[in-house]
C-alpha cells in the first residue's frame, strides 16, 4: 500500500468562514516552504458542492481544506511512494497532516475561525 488519506475534522468557531482565505495561505506556504516536499501549486475548487475545496499540491501529496460530505477538515492525501514498513509510512502520512493542521491554524486568516479536532 503506498497511497495514504488522512482527514482531521474542523470545528467551526465563527461564523462566516471563507474557504477562500486558504488559497494566500496556501501561496504562502509555496513561497515560504512551509511544509516538506515540492510544492507546486495551488487549485481552487470551492464551486464544487461538498468537494475538496482548496488544495495545496506538492509533488509528494497533496494538502486540502476538504469539503467532502459536507464536513470540513484538512485532508492529506500521499501520492508518492515511501519507504519502510506499513507503519512508519501511515505514521509519516499522519504526522504530515498534523503538522499542517497546527500550521493551518497559527495563520491569521484562520484565526479563530475553526479548530482542527486533533
Amino acid at each position: 500500500m503506498q497511497h495514504f488519506r488522512v482527514k482531521f475534522f474542523a470545528r467551526p468557531v465563527a461564523a462566516g468562514f471563507d474557504l477562500g482565505q486558504a488559497i494566500p495561505v496556501f501561496h504562502r506556504w509555496i513561497q515560504q516552504g512551509s511544509v516538506p516536499g515540492t510544492l507546486i501549486d495551488v487549485a481552487d475548487y470551492q464551486h464544487v458542492p461538498a468537494g475538496p475545496g482548496v488544495v495545496l499540491v506538492t509533488h509528494e501529496a497533496y494538502y486540502g481544506l476538504d469539503q467532502s460530505k459536507d464536513r470540513l477538515g484538512l485532508l492529506y492525501t500521499r501520492r508518492t511512494a515511501m519507504d519502510g514498513a506499513v507503519a512508519d509510512r501511515i505514521r509519516g502520512a499522519v504526522e504530515a497532516a498534523l503538522q499542517a493542521c497546527d500550521l493551518l491554524e497559527r495563520e491569521p486568516e484562520f484565526e479563530r475561525a475553526f479548530a482542527l479536532r486533533i
